[in-house]
């Protein structure tokens, strides 16, 4: 029986390096901790006796390394861990996020630059003690890439005490980050089915609404050709999707109905919008009660940035004032900026106008307007999933950038300076009549609290 998974993702970057054999000198000699940084995480801030702790393994990389997903692709390995825990405790199966196409043709890999966390539930027994301390660690052994390869292993550890119940601690957003970025159950009413012809499985989507832009993910090595294109056609209600057999399996004559379970990674949504296209109009009250129309900018570039004050990524950009110096100059030269606010009533950053605008004043923020979006209308009209996600659509209503602030995707105000500002790189090329050079990337931040 076909296992059948769906990974729904927005905006994803589809550019990268992959793992060859071309070395710069020096950089393989270096140990592989130079480039990543990797920590033992956890979820809750206790063991609570008989209940799943939430444990991760956070990898920093450095811009241009990255590490590999389980099917590393046509080169690369992916992490393994090696548990050391207490007598009694029991580890559940690491949580793969979907992962990035790193392509280098004529070979593609699937991996993760910038920031993954790799999480697995540990059961505790029963029977701990309150206020005892348990140590838990693990062995992390990685490979990451740039231009050339270097393994690396690192011993981690991680000392809780036990309480009868757990406080959050301070990573709870990103292992919240990370689950929506987990493989879901596709829902029943999908229909989803394969059939090899010749030299290509041809898999069948229905989902009952247009689906833009798939990308086919599989959880084992040599079903397909990694860096072949996967040429998509439009059913009524769904997607076509051709994929090239892998050679070894043509040679194996080895079956995808029984060797190959599917993922299928959705780059866009039905509802989102890419590069290149023309920008969804909008409608929307600003904290001033004026209505602020994407259409009413037309002959000028206009940025849309989500904001969550509440969020440690958006405190960054702020508390720093980068955003605010971002917002001065850009605005100085005639560039709309649009603060949205998509955070729902009671969810962490929803705010009336009055605070918006206390904020604002606060912050010193100057955007054009903010807009409040309390239904989260406009943010899933532009597929946003973080704050900050930054958008730049150009004087005649095309979507030129779509991503991050920034090439730095952490919550520590050091790494602003040295860090690529995708949104004036944009704009910057932009206006002089250039191409966007980097006209997409992986935005990063918290999940925007959107109304359930």
């Amino acid at each position: 029986m076909l296992n059948r998974s769906i990974i729904w993702s927005l905006g994803i970057l589809l550019a990268s390096f992959a793992c060859l054999v071309s070395p710069t000198p020096g950089v393989a000699d270096q140990p592989a901790e130079k480039y990543v940084k990797l920590e033992l995480i956890s979820e809750q801030g206790a063991i609570v006796p008989g209940k799943d702790l939430w444990l991760g393994f956070r990898f920093d990389l450095q811009d241009e390394w990255h590490t590999y997903w389980s099917n590393p692709g046509d080169s690369g390995e992916a992490p393994r861990i090696e548990w050391q825990l207490p007598a009694g405790f029991q580890a559940g199966a690491i949580q793969w996020p979907y992962p990035e196409r790193l392509s280098t043709p004529p070979f593609a890999d699937y991996g993760y630059e910038h920031q993954v966390l790799l999480m697995a539930p540990v059961r505790p027994p029963a029977q701990l003690k309150d206020g005892e301390t348990q140590k838990i660690a693990a062995r992390v052994r990685y490979l990451v890439c740039r231009d050339v390869c270097i393994h690396g292993q690192k011993q981690l550890e991680l000392t809780l005490r036990v309480k009868s119940a757990a406080p959050a601690s301070p990573a709870g957003e990103l292992f919240r980050a990370t689950r929506a970025r987990l493989p879901v159950p596709a829902p029943p009413s999908w229909k989803i089915s394969v059939g090899s012809m010749g030299d290509e499985f041809v898999l069948d989507l229905k989902s009952g609404k247009p689906i833009k832009a798939p990308q086919f993910f599989p959880l084992r090595a040599e079903q397909i050709e990694n860096a072949a294109p996967q040429v998509a056609f439009a059913l009524p209600g769904g997607v076509r999707l051709h994929l090239k057999k892998s050679k070894h399996l043509l040679i194996m004559k080895w079956n995808l109905w029984s060797s190959l379970v599917i993922t299928l990674l959705l780059v866009s949504s039905a509802y989102g919008v890419r590069v290149g296209e023309s920008a969804p109009e909008f409608q929307a009250t600003d904290s001033n009660g004026q209505v602020q129309k994407l259409s009413g900018n037309r002959g000028r570039f206009v940025v849309l940035e989500w904001h969550n004050n509440g969020c440690p990524y958006t405190e960054k950009h702020y508390e720093s004032r980068n955003m605010q110096r971002l917002q001065n100059e850009w605005t100085s030269k005639g560039v709309v900026w649009f603060t949205v606010i998509s955070s729902a009533p009671g969810q962490q950053g929803y705010v009336t106008a009055q605070q918006e605008n206390e904020y604002l004043k606060q912050m010193g923020a100057s955007p054009t307007a903010a807009l409040l979006d309390p239904q989260g209308d406009v943010g899933r009209l532009y597929s946003a999933k973080t704050t900050p996600h930054m958008f730049v659509v150009n004087p005649v209503g095309v979507l030129i950038y779509d991503g991050a602030i920034d090439s730095k995707p952490t919550t520590d105000q050091a790494d602003i300076p040295s860090a690529k500002n995708y949104v004036s790189q944009a704009l910057e090329e932009a206006i002089a009549g250039k191409p966007v050079s980097t006209p997409t990337s992986r935005p990063y931040g918290c999940s925007v609290k959107y109304a359930h």
